[in-house]
């Protein structure tokens, strides 16, 4: 099998809940983009996966998790370059911007920055490269333009009470 020199995930990108709420732990895919692998190893039960990738938008997604099962799928919508919660007109313009902009390795991509009339240098084309092949196309045009309009799952409240922790109002300060 041939080398590949798309980009892998640094940190996780997707969190596992129990029901109740319980940070069961996160993980990511050996690789980025729209065909990003995940695998864990739960028992069987329901589960509520928060996947949160860089310039996707949140997805969260209930499962019943059973360990015989091969594989589950799930669109993430890819297109937010400027992380601000949305793919708007703007995320498109930095796209069409950077068409044709190519890489040799992840080095090399990493090291991309963006032009001096970008908001303060500090959004790297390697954003928009969605489907981690080292090139901004069409296709990751195309990624963009299938999630416009739309915004992040929002997180369920058990999630968000195992994140920040209960709020108890008769706790004296």
């Amino acid at each position: 099998m041939g080398e590949t020199n798309a980009p892998e995930a640094s940190g996780p990108v997707c969190t596992v809940f129990s029901l109740s709420g319980r940070n069961l732990g996160g993980f990511g895919p050996a690789r980025r983009g729209k065909l990003a692998d995940y695998s864990f190893d739960l028992p069987a039960g329901s589960y509520v996966l928060v996947f949160d990738e860089p310039c996707a938008l949140r997805k969260v997604v209930r499962v019943e998790y059973q360990a015989s099962a091969p594989r589950y799928d799930f669109n993430l919508s890819y297109g937010d370059v400027d992380e601000n919660g949305r793919v708007d007109d703007h995320d498109i313009l930095w796209i069409k911007r950077w068409l044709g902009i190519t890489a040799k390795n992840l080095k090399e991509w990493e090291g991309l920055t963006g032009t001096a009339d970008d908001i303060l240098n500090s959004i790297p084309p390697s954003r928009a490269d969605f489907n981690g092949d080292l090139v901004i196309d069409k296709e990751d045009l195309v990624m963009a333009i299938q999630s416009i309009g739309k915004r992040p799952d929002p997180l369920p409240k058990s999630a968000v009470q195992a994140e920040t922790g209960p709020r108890n109002p008769t706790t004296k300060r």
